[in-house]
């Protein structure tokens, strides 16, 4: 044991000490330590021979990351090369990469969100000219809703013409149509960049030079995984990756975007196959 982990707790422990040769589900209620816990394991994984540059870490927000890259720092390990980052800063390297190799089209980032809540609405108001018998009339369509539906099915991985709504096939018509304008205009939002990135990546990983790239993979928070998401992950493991999965399958809290207990639960043991699977438990909470 490192001393670095004297003070750790017994599940701590067990989890940054685990074999290396496995994936592991951590089920960690809030506040348990699981970025430390986290942090220790990559530390111990560095330690064991792992290349730093073959070990990825992807975090659920900006403000995650830059804690877990302090506290990373603070091992004292020598682990500089070993990336932290974004679901999204993840896959924006990876459509920048395919952009240059040619398996998807060139296209600046669109961050501004006024910009896109406005492209919602000219579909919105496209779309109502041809139902309406009125065009110039409103319905009050909401462009911020209108957005979250679409979102949700980017998240699903659902393209407009795969795409269907139970109560309101008006929100199909807007998706079609601001897909339209988007590729029409030549730019991306956030939620293409995961789309793009699987879409490119389920053609052919090993000529994108982006098969098996990884030895290990961390991902947080991952209650609140999507299916793009975990259809991205499965494909950056590939056969070769270790992917260790923390979250608190309680707290699922982005369901309305997607998000799915269910991988977390189960489906991530069930479904990446390629290295025996261990489960284990951070209970204890420092909060109270």
């Amino acid at each position: 044991m490192s001393a670095a982990h004297i003070h750790l707790t017994d599940e701590q422990r067990a989890v940054v000490e685990a074999r290396g040769d496995a994936h592991l589900t951590v089920l960690a209620v809030a506040g348990s330590g699981k970025t430390t816990t986290m942090v220790h394991r990559l530390a111990e994984l560095a330690i064991r021979g792992v290349p730093p540059a073959q070990m990825r870490a992807v975090m659920f927000n900006k403000a995650a990351q830059l804690s877990f890259e302090s506290r990373l720092a603070a091992t004292g390990g020598d682990t500089r090369a070993l990336r932290v980052q974004t679901w999204h800063a993840l896959a924006f390297g990876l459509v920048r990469h395919l952009e240059d190799v040619g398996a998807v089209a060139r296209m600046p980032l669109v961050t501004d969100g006024g910009a896109v809540l406005r492209a919602v609405g000219e579909a919105i108001r496209e779309e109502f000219a041809e139902r309406a018998e009125h065009p110039e009339e409103d319905d009050g369509r909401d462009a911020e809703s209108c957005l979250e539906a679409i979102r949700e099915w980017k998240s699903m991985l659902v393209a407009p013409a795969d795409a269907g709504h139970a109560d309101d096939e008006f929100l199909v018509g807007v998706y079609a149509r601001f897909e339209k304008r988007r590729n029409a205009e030549g730019f991306r939002t956030f939620d293409d960049l995961i789309v793009d990135s699987v879409r490119a990546l389920e053609r052919d990983p090993a000529r994108l030079g982006l098969a098996d790239r990884f030895e290990h993979l961390v991902v947080d928070e991952f209650q609140d995984c999507d299916h793009a998401q975990f259809r991205l992950l499965s494909l950056l493991a590939g056969s070769r990756a270790r992917v260790t999965v923390v979250g608190d399958d309680d707290q699922t809290i982005h369901e309305w975007r997607g998000a799915r207990s269910a991988f977390i639960r189960g489906e991530f043991a069930k479904r990446f196959t390629a290295h025996p699977h261990e489960t284990f438990t951070l209970s204890t909470s420092f909060r109270f």
